[in-house]
């Protein structure tokens, strides 16, 4: 299973089946950087999202950022 498939299924795991995600491909202008940022959208109150974001780190996601060199990340955006 790809790495994006199973960021999907922590994903729904953390915040609800109902939770959707938006992929976007960021490039840094200062740095030759191109990164693949999974926008995790919810309608959860800020700190709860946070919460929820925080125990996927640290309970799954960080090891698999190292094992991608940080170019692909998770993060949060409030709809």
């Amino acid at each position: 299973m790809s790495l994006l498939a199973k960021t999907s299924l922590y994903v729904l795991a953390y915040f609800g089946p109902q939770t959707a995600a938006r992929l976007e491909v960021v490039h840094d202008p200062d740095e030759p950087v191109v990164q693949l940022v999974a926008w995790v959208q919810t309608d959860l109150p800020p700190d709860e999202g946070v919460k929820r974001l925080d125990r996927l780190d640290w309970e799954w996601w960080l090891e698999q950022a190292r094992a991608v060199k940080g170019k692909l990340l998770v993060s949060l955006e409030h709809v």
